[in-house]
């Protein structure tokens, strides 16, 4: 009988000594994060993304939750993934809003329940460039002959077209009414403006023209149901 029993308690040993094993808690997990840039270039009115990658190194897997700071007044960022259990790709996106020139150390943060870690990067906040439609604004008078209307005396508006970049929008053209608004592009260096056939005020308008200081030169075209009219103005500051 004591031939068995060493045998049945080393199997009942190695038995239990297995089962503790297999709940033995592993440790903290290790993560680390990698796609910062050393500086990121921002314009103060912009939009930029940063892609970031989480690498999951260690241990018990776990979600990770990511935060950003340091960031300038006016500016915002939020993260493409802000919670995930790593290995995971993310996205930081980063606006400003007419924000203050200038060098400033953002971090981010990454943690778990039991660990975490942070990286660093500096945004250079740079003017944004003069749009040169923007010479071109203000309000003007229409004068000058038109084959089917006569002499035009028109109070007409020039304002940007904003975020776009050599585009105005003119209010008031022929008929003098802010209403009839017609967008046109601007060649900075010709120093002229294109009117694109387009309908405006249940009017079917096109039309050229040049400037210089303070002064368009424009021909442009009408198109009514019952008419066709054409016109060489100048709008004068």
């Amino acid at each position: 009988m004591k031939q068995f029993i060493a045998p049945l308690i080393l199997i009942l040993v190695l038995s239990i000594s297995c089962k503790k094993g297999d709940f033995t808690q592993q440790g903290a997990m290790e993560f680390g994060f990698t796609g910062l840039p050393d500086t990121a270039v921002v314009k103060q009115v912009d939009t930029i993304n940063i892609p970031i990658q989480v690498h999951f190194v260690a241990g018990q897997k776990e979600r990770v939750t990511l935060q950003i700071s340091g960031l300038p007044t006016s500016a915002g960022a939020a993260f493409s993934k802000e919670v995930d259990t790593p290995s995971f790709n993310t996205t930081i996106r980063l606006v400003t809003n007419h924000t203050s020139l200038g060098m400033y150390k953002i971090s981010v943060t990454a943690s778990s329940s039991r660990n975490s870690m942070s990286g660093s990067f500096w945004i250079l906040v740079k003017p944004n460039p003069v749009n040169p439609a923007s010479v071109l604004t203000g309000s003007y008078t229409e004068s000058g002959p038109c084959a089917v209307s006569g002499n035009m005396h028109n109070s007409v508006t020039i304002s940007e077209v904003l975020p776009a970049f050599n585009k105005i929008k003119i209010a008031g053209l022929w008929s003098g009414n802010p209403s009839t608004i017609l967008e046109a592009d601007v060649d900075p260096i010709a120093q002229t403006i294109s009117i694109p056939v387009q309908t405006a005020s249940s009017a079917t308008f096109s039309g050229y023209g040049t400037y210089i200081s303070g002064q368009i030169s424009v021909k442009y075209k009408v198109a009514l149901n019952f008419l066709t009219d054409s016109c060489q103005t100048t709008l004068t500051k």
